[in-house]
Formats: C-alpha cells, sequence, structure tokens
C-alpha cells in the first residue's frame, strides 16, 4: 500500500476507473452513479438557469450575445439539452468566456447612487431571480446571519451546516483562491474537525501559482492576516501557506514533488508542494500544501491564463491520496461550492472512483436584510423582512457555469459507458 512518504518518487495514474484492477461491475456502478447525479440535477438546474436567463433579458438585455431579445428564449434554443446548456451559458456570460477574473466583471447588479429609478427597477427583478433561485439550490444562504464564534465573525462566515460524516474520510481538500477565501474554507474544516462532523488526519490545499492583486493583498494584510513571501510576487499558493501559519501557526518543510498523469496519456505532469502537521481536535493532522502548473490550454483570446484551471490542481494533487481512498471532502465557500463539486465528481469520482462530499462557508454578507434610511428592516405585506443579495452577478456566474459543467459531466460520463459496453 502506498503511504504518503512515497510522494517524492511518485506517478501515478489518475484515471482509476480506467485501472484494471477495477472490475467491470464497479465501473459500471460508478459511471450509472455519476450518470444518475448529472440528470437528477439537470432537472432542476436546466429551467432554473432558463429562468435566471429570461430574467436578465427581460430587464437588462446583453448586446453581446447571439439571442434576440425580441423572441422568447425557448424559441431560440434547440430544444436538445445537451447544446442548449452551451446556449444559455452564453447568455449569461458576464465574464467572456472566462476571459476575465472575478473582478474583472464590469456588470454588477448592486444599486448605485447614480442609477435611475428605472435602473434600480429592473437591477432588482434580477437580484430577486437570483435570491429565489439561490436560495432554492443552495447557491447562497437562506437568510442572513453571522457565526457564532467571534474568529469566524471576523471572517464574515455563517456557523457551520454540515452534517456530520460517519466513519473516516481520507482527506479534506481545499480548493486554492484569493483573499481570504482560504482562511474563511480552513476555518470551516478546523471547525468540522474539532466538532466531531469530519474524521480525517488529512489537508490537502489545491493550487497554482496565479500571482495576486494588491488590492487582495492589501485587504488580507488590513484584516491583520500574513500574505507569504515569494520573490517573484505573492501567489495563491503563497497565501494558502499563510492561511494555514495564521490559523494553526505551524510552518512547512522544504518543497517536495509528485509526478501525476491526466486524461492525456502520453503526458505526466508534475506537481510541487509543501507539508506540515497540525493538531485539530486533539489529532494530528497532516497538511499539504500542493502547486499545479498549467496544462498549456488557452483562453478564449488564444492567450495561456494566468493560472491553473480547477480540474489542474485536482489532478495535480491526486497523487496525495492513499491508493485505497474511498472519500474525500472538498471544502470550498459560498456560491463557489457547487460548481466545485461538479468538477470534483468528474475528476475524483468518475476519473478514480472516489466518493465525494462538498461544503463550505456562507458568507454572512452575500443576502442581507433591505433598510429604510433610517436603518430600519423593510417588511412585506405579511410582516416578513425583505431580504436582498449582493453581487448577484457572481451568483449569475456560477448557476450557469454549473449547469454547463454538469451537461459536460453527463455527456463524458455516458461515453465512459459506451466505451466498457464496446470492451466488454
Amino acid at each position: 500500500m502506498r503511504t504518503r512518504e512515497d510522494i517524492n518518487t511518485l506517478a501515478i495514474d489518475s484515471q482509476r476507473i480506467d485501472s484494471p484492477e477495477l472490475a467491470p461491475v464497479e465501473k459500471s456502478e460508478r459511471i450509472e452513479q455519476v450518470i444518475t447525479w448529472a440528470e437528477e440535477q439537470l432537472s432542476w438546474l436546466e429551467p432554473a438557469a432558463k429562468k435566471v436567463l429570461e430574467a436578465r433579458f427581460a430587464s437588462l438585455p446583453p448586446n453581446d450575445t447571439a439571442f434576440d431579445p425580441s423572441m422568447s428564449i425557448e424559441d431560440q434554443l434547440y430544444g436538445d439539452p445537451t447544446y442548449d446548456a452551451d446556449i444559455v451559458k452564453q447568455g449569461l456570460d458576464l465574464r467572456k468566456r472566462a476571459t476575465l477574473g472575478f473582478h474583472e466583471i464590469t456588470t454588477s447588479y448592486n444599486d448605485k447612487i447614480d442609477d435611475s429609478l428605472e435602473a434600480k427597477e429592473k437591477k432588482e427583478h434580477i437580484r430577486t431571480a437570483l435570491l429565489e433561485i439561490g436560495q432554492e439550490f443552495g447557491f447562497v444562504p437562506i437568510a442572513p446571519s453571522d457565526a457564532s464564534d467571534p474568529s469566524d465573525r471576523w471572517l464574515d462566515m455563517q456557523n457551520s451546516e454540515l452534517e456530520p460524516i460517519l466513519g473516516k474520510v481520507d482527506a479534506v481538500v481545499i480548493p486554492g483562491a484569493a483573499g481570504k477565501s482560504n482562511h474563511m474554507r480552513l476555518a470551516d474544516t478546523i471547525r468540522d474537525i474539532e466538532a466531531g462532523i469530519i474524521d480525517t488526519d488529512h489537508i490537502i490545499f489545491a493550487t497554482c501559482s496565479r500571482k495576486v492583486r494588491p488590492d487582495e493583498i492589501k485587504n488580507l494584510t488590513e484584516a491583520g492576516f500574513t500574505t507569504g513571501t515569494n520573490n517573484f510576487g505573492i501567489s495563491e499558493y503563497n497565501l494558502c501557506e499563510a492561511a494555514c501559519e495564521d490559523l494553526l501557526g505551524v510552518s512547512f518543510d522544504a518543497m517536495g514533488y509528485a509526478a501525476y498523469k491526466v486524461e492525456n496519456p502520453q503526458r505526466i505532469d508534475h506537481s510541487s508542494f509543501r507539508k506540515t502537521t497540525a493538531v485539530i481536535g486533539g489529532k494530528m493532522v497532516e497538511i499539504h500544501v500542493v502547486q499545479t502548473s498549467q496544462d498549456g490550454r488557452l483562453d478564449a483570446r488564444g492567450f495561456e491564463p494566468d493560472r491553473a484551471d480547477t480540474r489542474d490542481t485536482f489532478y495535480g494533487l491526486a497523487g496525495l491520496l492513499p491508493e485505497d481512498a474511498e472519500r474525500i471532502v472538498i471544502k470550498s465557500h459560498d456560491t463557489w461550492v457547487n460548481y466545485q463539486d461538479v468538477i470534483a465528481r468528474e475528476v475524483f469520482e468518475l476519473g478514480m472512483d472516489i466518493d465525494v462530499i462538498s461544503s463550505g462557508p456562507r458568507r454572512s454578507d452575500r443576502v442581507f436584510y433591505k433598510k429604510d434610511e433610517h436603518g430600519r428592516i423593510l417588511t412585506d405585506s405579511e410582516g416578513e423582512p425583505i431580504m436582498d443579495l449582493n453581487n448577484a452577478e457572481q451568483v449569475m456566474d456560477e448557476i450557469a457555469k454549473t449547469y454547463q459543467d454538469i451537461m459536460k459531466l453527463r455527456s463524458k460520463a455516458i461515453s465512459y459507458r459506451e466505451k466498457f459496453a464496446l470492451a466488454a
């Protein structure tokens, strides 16, 4: 059995579903499980995404899509979900086919001081639709609230929502991010381990060398957090290490390296990592921060992106999981949990026959109660407080991405089914 001490010389095939050691019946069961999950998700997400698209066009029709605002949305779709997912995603796209980062989105559905009454009404229409759908399908919190613990409130978090997981978890995987996101995701992992909700002895940060913007560094330092050091500029990888140092008071070992295969069997890539240990909830937990290189892909503009995508970073940490790994937790946060869950199911469930549970802390400022000029909470006709949504454009982007990638996951799983049927 492989141990984590073997990692420096490790070369693995991350596509365990193709492994001859995995029995045909196990392969078939996993593939069918993924297809069933994807189709269940699509049964509600497909109409939800279309409803968001209709709300966008009814309020603020974009001028950079192929949609004709004079026609209904349904009349401009193929009627085949496999094709329609891409079309709906394009109609909701605010990041120009992922060439823009979240901070570069020029569209904002938050009210501005100089907005006209008409503009405010149109933005409110979109926010209302996104709030309703987001709450129904887990993209945003059900209500505003603050965590009961002061340190969690400092991170703008709500209380943990994860139900206790019975049995051992092979690892908690934390996708790397910017700003306070790494601190939030790690803090939620720590409190789940301390509360006995998650039983694990391994935390892995899945990250890359994306350079961190000056405003993100400023926000962290002003909040009292560290950002790590790097002669070539602070990276997302540095922030993940810094989050561990801030919250757990640890220091890291020298750099190690792991080899891993992606879906292209002709290419073996390498990720680098550093590790440490910390006592969490009375148990010794090993922590790896893994930096994955980019795979040579180009973005919609024909340029190399500034970061590895989530799939890249998940493949890059695969060698740190035990050969007989059965279950992992993906710890994201806020509106990003759903999308990263889909990618994890593609890489780990469909690719490696490992069960995935996804969770993450809710941001305390994602939803809020509307107030009048005197600071009093506004209520509806039934006396219920009226909620509103902050940065609704981020939620729109995540709904669109999640819808499109679940469809891609379904198609990929079906192709696996056909492949193994032919080989039988």
